[in-house]
């Protein structure tokens, strides 16, 4: 996919993504965990780091994809409910285990990490 940025100049290259997945609105909380969270799970089991990034503007369905409601959960406690799962018997008391996360809902989130990009480009370009 390409985007063009609104601060768009003649001349000024297009931003380039590439995604895993694109799911429709008709996909349901079951299907999105296990399509695109459950590997990220699995994957940080071996030790390896795990996003999931939530990204639309607002009233687009990203707190409901996340959380959901108590009767079709969304990712957030599916993924706690696998973590568990998936530990239950595997550790004892001695054993450590530690987790983060973090949400940003705020729009100026989006000026840091696209700031954070460009800054990481132009140390590439040097």
């Amino acid at each position: 996919m390409t985007l063009i940025p609104p601060e768009y100049r003649p001349g000024a290259p297009a931003e380039k993504f590439k995604f895993d997945q694109v799911l429709g609105p008709e996909v349901k909380q079951p299907e999105v965990f296990k399509e695109t969270v459950s590997n990220l799970v699995k994957a940080a089991f071996k030790g390896q780091n795990a996003c999931l990034f939530a990204y639309g503007a607002s009233g687009s369905g990203k707190t409901h994809t996340m959380m959901g409601k108590p009767s079709d959960p969304g990712v957030i406690p599916r993924t706690l409910e696998f973590l568990f799962k998936s530990i239950d018997g595997q550790i004892d008391e001695n054993d450590r285990l530690i987790a983060s996360g973090n949400i940003l809902e705020n729009p100026m989130s989006f000026n840091f990490i696209k700031d954070a990009l460009r800054l990481k480009r132009e140390q590439a370009a040097s």
